[in-house]
This record gives structure tokens, sequence and C-alpha cells, in this order.
């Protein structure tokens, strides 16, 4: 059971009555993901050609807690599968960020780069419709 208490002051005391109480709080999974995730700093990259695909992952993962920093193309556009980089030398925290994704953990690589600050590159490859972000949109080209 949660405490109440109150505080009086003394019969003699001027000094003004303290209320002080304990509300309980309920942790509801969405807040410990949130809580959990909130300083693994994150870019998403569109590794794919297809518009607006790194729009939805950021959403997602924003959803889920990380602070994505940073959404753009890659560098190329023919990325056959989504990796995860490591930039800090963090890997279970790569390594969790690519099973949130639904990546396999075999194309979480390290990569450390402390210049981007940031602790995570997504890029997002042709096998897109298979991650997380995706797995309930019905029109997904």
């Amino acid at each position: 059971s949660w405490l109440h208490r109150q505080f009086i002051a003394a019969p003699n005391d001027s000094r003004p009555f303290i209320q002080l109480s304990e509300k309980p709080t309920t942790l509801t999974s969405k807040m410990w993901m949130e809580k959990q995730f909130r300083d693994i700093k994150v870019e998403v990259l569109n590794g794919n050609g297809i518009d607006g695909i790194a729009a939805v992952a950021t959403d997602f993962l924003r959803e889920q807690g990380f602070d994505v920093v940073r959404t753009d193309d890659a560098d190329r556009t023919d990325y056959l599968y989504t990796i995860v980089k490591d930039r800090t030398g963090n890997l279970h925290s790569a390594r969790r960020l690519a099973e949130i994704l639904n990546v396999d953990t075999v194309s979480v690589i390290q990569e450390i780069n402390r210049s981007l600050v940031l602790d995570a590159t997504v890029i997002l490859g042709k096998d897109y419709a298979n991650l997380a972000p995706f797995a309930a949109l019905k029109d997904i080209p």
C-alpha cells in the first residue's frame, strides 16, 4: 500500500501546514521502453531509394523511445539488406536496436566514428518490408 503522509506544524509553531502525498505511479511498457532507449542517439538512412521509407522507420524508432537525431539518404541506393552500425563501441545498444527493428543481429557491424556524435546508424536496405516498422503497413511499395 502507498503512504499518504501529513506533516502538521506543532501547536506553538507558526510555520504553515505542509502536506506531502505519495501517489502510485504506473510504469507502462511504453514508458519503460522510452526511458530505456532515450539516451541512444540514432541516424536513419535510406539505402534503397524508395521515398518516405526513412521517415516511417524514424517515427517507429521515436515511438520506441530512441532519439533519432538525423534522417537522410545513404551514400547509395542499392543496399540489399538493412544494416545497423555501432558508432561508439556499445555493441549491446546496436544489437538491441537491430532486434527492435527485426534486423538479423548478423547485420550489426562496428564502424566506430565518435565524430558523428551518435550511437548507431541504421541503413535501410531493399529488405525493409520485413522490418518491424513496416510489418503492419498494407501498401508497401
